[in-house]
């Protein structure tokens, strides 16, 4: 359910207009507008989310935005004491959405003020769990995804969920700002409408493999540990963590579904309840982009599952079998990871496949055996675009990244009550049953290594910047 608060105002800031004629054309280039939208409380979480909406009226702008004019920025000020339970998504007239903000800051924390977001945020990204959200962050989300050609005129909502209860806050105002300098999107040599200048380049075949690795930097920086005495007694004996995995291949990693449904060995309906209240599975095909004769091919690679995850704050398709994350203790006479002891484990595996940030020289999020893939490096960077998360099709572009934060549904590790200090190893893996072609199948996991001790009669956990 929706709850829409009106009481719409909109504010323009007077732009510049310039008329001039090319090829008997007249253009029209507008330097910048913005439009505010409603305010009011945000309803908190009462058994189920809920989700409020805050309406803006956009008129009077181009039909299409795009890379030349389109949306540039959201800004929002909003009080709310703990963040965590908060997700924020802009929702533009056709009904795309992006993620700006999902669930950050784990402390104490009282809003966002004067909070705004942009393509590339002076302050950096706003998931590195800033001292202060106010100033300029790039989303959690691409909003260059939003400057699809689309007509802007219409509603805008901005759209906020509260996961948690217990919480109350309020959005005081927000705004959106649409101009010639707007989020762009990639728009590199090799596409699906262009695959002979994908790289190789030349008229010979060739496959488009992707190449999964666990971004090692965005997942050892999102990382907390909750004892027996978390004053929260949400998390008490877990270790809260990140995981985000990049495509760092020559093609995109790209799913369809099948379109077979089935509890168990019996083909259902889509939106069937299996016996055991479960949701039914579907079958997917990973595509496999090859150039053949000088034209595009998709090459079938029967894989997993995906199912329809209804958790608090997902409510879309998630891919199974997915991800696996463990805390270990080294064992002196392997140097196997699979061979070392088990002290807890996760209870979550399945994610939905899409981007939600990219490799860039800027950010350094994508390293692996000791280099950083970026723009500059990638093979193919910008090949594929992936905004959803449907049962027809999902993926993650070449240098794109899908991001899930410490304090999403199942993000975590439980551990024992009786916890012993000592060095261990934080173990994620990607595709742990291999069902999934890639250029690189050994790259998949990333080791972290912790450190327990007690400090002022406590047991706290300390990340440690070393390879295992």
């Amino acid at each position: 359910m929706y709850k829409e608060i009106k009481h719409i105002k909109i504010y323009k800031v007077k732009g510049i207009l310039l008329l001039f004629t090319l090829l008997f054309y007249n253009l029209t280039a507008i330097n910048s507008q913005v439009f505010t939208g409603s305010n009011g409380p945000i309803v908190d979480f009462v058994d189920e989310p809920y989700h409020t909406l805050y309406s803006a009226t956009v008129k009077d702008l181009p039909i299409s935005i795009d890379n030349n004019f389109g949306l540039e920025k959201i800004c929002i000020h909003l009080r709310h004491k703990r963040t965590r339970d908060l997700k924020i998504e802009l929702m533009s007239p056709n009904g795309e959405t992006v993620w700006l903000t999902n669930r950050n800051k784990s402390t104490l924390h009282y809003g966002y003020f004067d909070t705004c977001f942009k393509q590339n945020g002076f302050n950096g990204e706003i998931i590195e769990d800033s001292p202060s959200f106010k100033g300029e962050f790039s989303p959690e989300g691409r909003l260059e995804f939003i400057n699809n050609g689309q007509n802007p005129n219409g509603t805008w909502y901005l759209l906020i969920t509260d996961l948690e209860e217990k919480v109350v806050g309020s959005l005081i105002d927000w705004s959106i700002t649409f101009s010639n300098n707007p989020a762009k999107i990639i728009e590199g040599n090799c596409s699906e409408t262009n695959v002979i200048d994908c790289l190789p380049k030349g008229h010979q075949d060739v496959s488009f493999t992707p190449d999964l690795i666990i971004s090692p930097s965005l997942s050892r920086d999102h990382i907390e540990y909750f004892g027996s005495d978390d004053t929260t007694n949400i998390y008490n004996n877990q270790i809260r963590l990140a995981v985000a995995m990049a495509n760092i291949g020559s093609g995109p990693f790209e799913i369809e579904g099948s379109g077979i449904w089935e509890c168990g060995e019996e083909e259902v309906e889509q939106h069937s309840v299996c016996n055991d209240g479960s949701a039914p599975r579907q079958q997917v095909i990973q595509k496999i982009y090859a150039r053949q004769n000088d034209t595009l091919a998709k090459i079938d690679n029967p894989a997993g599952y995906l199912y329809f995850d209804n958790k608090p704050g997902h409510n879309h398709y998630h891919v199974d079998d997915w991800v696996t994350f463990s805390l270990l203790k080294k064992c002196w006479w392997s140097r196997n990871p699979s061979k070392w002891k088990v002290i807890g484990t996760s209870n979550k595996i399945s994610y939905c496949l899409f981007d939600n940030k990219i490799c860039t020289s800027a950010n350094e999020y994508c390293q692996s055996d000791g280099v950083t893939y970026s723009e500059e490096n990638l093979t193919n960077f910008g090949f594929g675009k992936y905004n959803s998360c449907n049962s027809a099709l999902q993926g993650i572009s070449v240098g794109g990244i899908d991001y899930y934060g410490k304090f999403y549904e199942g993000q975590f590790i439980n551990l024992p009550a009786d916890m012993k200090p000592g060095t261990y190893y934080i173990h994620i893996n990607v595709d742990p049953l291999n069902l999934y072609r890639e250029s690189n199948e050994n790259n998949n996991s990333v080791l972290i290594k912790v450190k327990f001790e007690i400090q002022d009669n406590r047991l706290k956990m300390i990340v440690i910047d070393d390879k295992a």
